[in-house]
């Protein structure tokens, strides 16, 4: 598509412009087949001569059927709310509405008097967080049985130190919410939930939040409304935790996130659909459901990226990112700088995989399926770079069945002149789109994008657009050469100028000695006293008791004497012998990881094991 100019060349992130005067680019209709189908790989390029270091991927065993997510979700959401109090339509609730320049900066509405906002617009933004700002404290909040409302929630006691609590949060007119939370530090015998009355349902979320921070920005929930629930049952072990937190803010997507308006976990009478209604691609931009149905790497390519939903600052934000193999198998996730980099970002982080539209339709009835929709939300930051423009991350969330990890090559291609690259993407949002560049030596470069650390190249079929960024970009053998940065050009507004713009990626090769550690090895710090090899080694497995979570530990390999069992970061027992059954009342779908040290030691412990449910 994109041939290079060398007209006063100005560089984009995710198709955006970075001049001071950018806007979005005007958007046409996603086109799902009528431009027909892409031409077959070519399988001719040869690989750069030289000591470089590849792995093919592979594919993830299958955990769960798509049914078997969907019925455990429906039952979380009856669950929850069987157990609120029937006195919560009558709690006051927390309540928050948009300004008008905040619904314009969405595309909400139509605002003359604000438009000197909308150039300030860097990043596909589809949300923006809302201060609620509510301390909320349950040290005494089971003592006394009955139902009542309390600190603007509905409490429901069993008087024997059990309760739960629920709260009603509101911000009118969103397609999604998602919550933020600060200051956790749960004990062993509370977890909170997100529901809605839709039938979509998340949780638990337990101890001190995403990745031990104490803060937590919740899965979304479709629709303006969304429930959080507190439960407390049975006795706290180990660590006694807090049973105060602060809801901080309501975070509101709007429709511009077009998952969130479609979402539906087919509870009561509704029905699951998911369109593509709202999102208007450009006509160049291709269905990716259409290409190579009869091609492994395109199946396999599918199957390994997901869309992205995460907070930065006051906003949300889309991108692109897909799973990149290494040798331990680690749910690792490769994605761009310029999306996210921060750790409160990636903490924020929540997957939507599957996200697809049937090739010839634009009415996707069922297209998009539960189990596409991270059970859990976070990541932790592995390496990140300005230089390269890439994030690698460890997800925290199982990944979802018939997953594939994508392979990867630190050969250079960005001087081997028309080598075939390939990617997915989500433009806009939109359903995977899929496009195919041939790499250009010859075009100037952009601004501070040397040849060599990023790649240049012509797109030949399909484009990319806002919220592609991220998007790994693949080589005819299918694996991982570099991820989207943007577009370089002097007519990005429209991305199917192929003879005045030229897409750009970050090379792997130009940035792998800082992941190599990583891709070759485990993803974790080799210096973490829960690795292998530095204690004793604990195994287990995960059922369910009538819905709750069970976990059954063993270890071998300790000095002796008691051991101290970690969930989540926090000591839930100490415990003499080599096994312990951590039976939970936890329902839903998740995972939880554990570790045992000897009693009292933060350096003789075992790995980390992580059981899903």
């Amino acid at each position: 598509m994109r041939k290079s100019s060398l007209l006063a060349a100005a560089c984009a992130l995710a198709g955006l412009s970075l001049g001071a005067s950018a806007s979005l680019p005007s958007p046409e209709r996603f086109e799902a087949c009528n431009k027909g189908s892409a031409g077959s790989l070519d399988t001719t390029e040869s690989v750069a001569a030289g000591d470089y270091a590849s792995m093919p991927g592979r594919s993830v065993p299958m955990l769960k059927s798509s049914a078997t997510y969907l019925d455990e979700m429906i039952d979380l959401n009856a669950w929850l709310h069987n157990g609120a109090s029937h006195l919560l339509p009558k709690s006051a609730g927390m309540a928050i509405e948009l300004t008008r320049e905040e619904q314009f900066s969405l595309g909400m509405i139509d605002c003359a008097e604000c438009a000197s906002l909308k150039h300030e617009e860097r990043r596909y933004l589809v949300g923006l967080s809302r201060p609620v700002g509510h301390q909320v404290d349950f040290s005494h909040a089971g003592e006394k049985a009955g139902d009542q409302t309390f600190q603007r929630g509905a409490l429901r006691s069993m008087g024997n130190g059990d309760f739960t609590w629920t709260a009603r949060l509101e911000s009118p007119g969103a397609a999604g919410l998602r919550l933020g939370l600060s200051g956790l530090d749960l004990p062993s015998n509370a977890a909170l939930y997100v529901f809605n009355e839709r039938g979509e349902a998340f949780g638990p979320y337990l101890a001190r939040g995403v990745n031990g921070s104490g803060e937590l920005t919740t899965n979304l929930v479709s629709g303006d409304v969304a429930f959080l629930q507190l439960r407390v049952s049975g006795k706290a072990s180990g660590h006694p935790g807090s049973m105060a937190f602060r809801i901080d803010e309501i975070g509101h997507i709007s429709d511009r996130f077009a998952l969130a308006s479609d979402l539906n976990a087919a509870g009561g009478a509704m029905a699951k659909t998911h369109c593509t209604s709202g999102i208007v691609n450009a006509s160049c931009v291709q269905n990716a459901a259409c290409q190579g149905t009869g091609n492994s790497q395109i199946n396999n390519l599918r199957k390994a990226i997901a869309a992205m939903l995460y907070r930065s600052g006051g906003g949300y934000y889309i991108c692109t990112g897909g799973l990149i193999d290494n040798t331990a198998g680690d749910p690792m996730f490769l994605t761009a700088n310029h999306c996210l980099s921060k750790g409160s970002e990636a903490g924020s982080l929540e997957v939507y995989w599957n996200h697809t539209v049937s090739c010839g339709t634009s009415s996707c009835s069922g297209a998009w399926e539960v189990q596409g929709r991270a059970s859990e939300v976070g990541a932790s930051i592995l390496a990140t770079s300005r230089t390269g423009d890439f994030t690698l991350l460890r997800l925290n969330s199982s990944l979802p069945t018939g997953a594939y990890r994508m392979g990867w090559s630190s050969a250079p291609v960005a001087n081997t002149a028309n080598t075939q690259l390939h990617r997915i993407s989500h433009p806009q949002g939109a359903p995977q789109a899929y496009s195919e560049q041939r790499v250009n030596t010859t075009a100037g470069v952009c601004g501070t994008l040397p040849r060599g650390t990023y790649i240049y190249s012509t797109d030949n079929y399909g484009a990319t657009e806002g919220g592609s960024s991220g998007s790994p970009v693949l080589n005819s053998s299918g694996q991982i050469v570099g991820q989207l940065y943007g577009a370089c050009g002097s007519n990005l507004n429209n991305v199917c100028d192929s003879n005045s713009n030229r897409t750009v990626d970050g090379a792997l090769a130009g940035y792998f000695p800082q992941v190599e550690a990583h891709l070759t090895g485990g993803g974790s710090d080799p210096g973490d006293p829960g690795d292998p090899g530095t204690g004793f080694s604990l195994s287990g497995t995960a059922s369910k008791v009538q819905g709750r979570w069970r976990s059954s530990l063993d270890w071998s390999g300790s000095a002796g004497g008691n051991v101290d069992v970690f969930r989540e970061g926090s000591k839930i027992a100490t415990v003499g012998g080599s096994s312990y059954v951590d039976q939970t009342n936890f329902k839903g779908s998740g995972s939880l990881t554990y570790k045992v040290c000897n009693a009292g030691s933060t350096t003789s412990c075992s790995n980390e094991l992580t059981l899903v449910f």
